[in-house]
């Protein structure tokens, strides 16, 4: 009986818990400094937990926007407000949900997503640029060749510092507790960021306004400035890496900030109890994932270099058998598929080797370029005629995305 009672508690709690969710807006709020007009803009699938943890991150001192969280300082906290500014409204079908389950996830991936190219829209149409916010736009900047210096607000789009999509894929993968929580490691005399795969040459010094830093304290600064933290980067990856629940997630979220027990139970509308529960529950999962990974560990220091699987790129939409591809069988769909030149002879059939040749053809962008459908068709005629047919590929697996219009592509890690 007790089983049973517990069993019902349970479900009445994941009813409530998405009833409460459903409740909350979606959609593109702003931060607005009242003694000078300026504004920072986020979206979220949440904006109640999101504002939240904004107001959190500016009170202890850890905003991702280093300007914002300086004048947040200076101004005081009085001085800020925080508001929706375009609200997304639910469809009836994303409003029909009553448990936690992988559809009512997805949702919550799709609304998220939505918020987040609203939010393109709305930098686009407000230009809360300069005196009149607090983003900055990438702007190329002239490096002179004859200088051993170069300058960290340079365009983030030049391809001689970016790693290819398979590169930060195969090297994020790799790399191991230590490094993924630094969000870097050292290669070949470079140090490489494992979000973006952008790297910093070892003997290069690098300014950051009057301050001279060494490769690796730039690479730092690079993830502070682009990313905000490696706990943000891991936390906010979809669902299949991080094996958490949406509340899971939120919970960590509020855990990293410092709020205790108390604090948690009324950001996210649950009982402090309950909060207890998962803390226990998460450092449970903390045990069993530290013993698979020295499992997992231990098996690939025996196996063969050609047996191991292929690294999968961190935009898959979905997991299956089809990654199951070891090097082997990368190698060979390569030298079968791929003239000597380079060019695709015809697009594989086969899941398994169609997801080998995509994987290569992305590869030919440049990581935090944005383009235009023109030249995301150029470049795959280099190597394919088909451009039609591997552009939509290209984006139902996850290898580039586009905005809602679908004028500008980039690629998706």
């Amino acid at each position: 009986m007790d089983k049973i009672n517990k069993k019902a508690r349970k479900e009445e709690a994941a009813r409530a818990y998405v009833k409460n969710i459903l409740e909350r807006p979606v959609g593109v709020y702003a931060i607005k400094n009242m003694e000078n007009g300026k504004i920072f803009i986020d979206s979220s699938n949440d904006i109640l937990s999101k504002t939240n943890s904004a107001k959190m991150q500016l009170r202890s001192g850890s905003h991702m926007n280093k300007e914002l969280q300086r004048e947040y300082k200076e101004f005081g906290e009085d001085k800020f407000t925080f508001e929706i500014i375009e609200e997304i409204k639910r469809t009836k079908e994303e409003k029909n949900y009553f448990e936690i389950n992988d559809d009512f996830l997805n949702a919550q991936i799709e609304l998220q997503k939505r918020a987040k190219n609203l939010e393109e829209e709305l930098l686009e149409k407000l230009q809360p640029y300069g005196d009149r916010g607090y983003h900055k736009k990438k702007v190329r900047k002239t490096v002179k060749e004859e200088t051993h210096v170069e300058t960290m607000e340079e365009d983030i789009n030049q391809d001689e510092n970016f790693y290819s999509i398979k590169d930060v894929s195969e090297l994020f993968w790799k790399a191991s507790t230590n490094e993924l929580k630094d969000g870097y490691v050292k290669r070949d005399g470079k140090y490489i960021c494992l979000v973006c795969g952008k790297f910093f040459h070892e003997d290069v010094i690098y300014p950051k306004g009057n301050v001279f830093y060494n490769a690796k304290k730039a690479t730092k600064e690079h993830i502070k400035d682009a990313h905000n933290s490696m706990f943000h980067v891991l936390i906010n990856m979809d669902k299949k890496y991080t094996g958490l629940s949406e509340i899971q997630s939120k919970l960590l979220e509020d855990f990293y900030m410092g709020s205790d027990d108390e604090e948690v139970s009324k950001n996210e509308g649950i009982a402090k109890s309950t909060v207890r529960n998962h803390r226990f529950r998460l450092k449970e999962k903390q045990k069993q994932a530290k013993v698979l990974l020295t499992i997992m560990n231990m098996v690939e220091e025996r196996q063969k270099e050609e047996e191991i699987i292929m690294p999968i790129h961190k935009g898959a939409k979905m997991l299956d058998e089809r990654y199951a591809i070891t090097k082997e069988h990368e190698s060979q769909v390569l030298g079968k598929f791929l003239n000597k030149d380079g060019t695709l002879k015809v697009l594989p059939r086969k899941e398994k080797d169609k997801i080998v040749i995509l994987f290569h053809m992305a590869s030919q962008f440049k990581c935090n370029t944005k383009y235009n459908e023109m030249e995301v068709n150029n470049i795959i005629k280099c190597v394919y005629d088909d451009y039609v047919t591997v552009r939509r590929y290209l984006i139902e697996y996850g290898f580039l995305q586009r905005n809602n219009k679908g004028s500008i592509y980039w690629v998706n890690i």
